[in-house]
């Protein structure tokens, strides 16, 4: 099993909506719209989802997240939302 960060739980947290594949296919979405900082705590959460296979996910400990704040260099960006409306109002 994979160590993941807090960070990386909250990340996962966030865009987890049924599934290794529709997580990883909302975090790619989103790349584009993430500051630096965030785009390279998301890639690096990415290689270590990728390399899990779908029993291994499936085991994470991943909760729903109504509210998640995740820290970022010292920044608190506080997130409340579904990530499949946010891309497709963005669309």
């Amino acid at each position: 099993m994979i160590r993941l960060t807090v960070e990386e739980t909250n990340l996962l947290s966030i865009y987890n909506e049924g599934g290794k594949r529709a997580l990883i296919e909302n975090v790619n979405a989103a790349l584009p719209y993430m500051d630096s900082d965030m785009r390279e705590l998301a890639k690096r959460t990415l290689s270590k989802v990728d390399a899990l296979t779908e029993a291994e996910f499936a085991e994470l400990p991943i909760y729903a997240a109504d509210e998640v704040n995740v820290f970022s260099h010292f920044r608190i960006v506080s997130l409340s939302y579904s990530p499949s409306k946010v891309l497709q109002a963005r669309r």
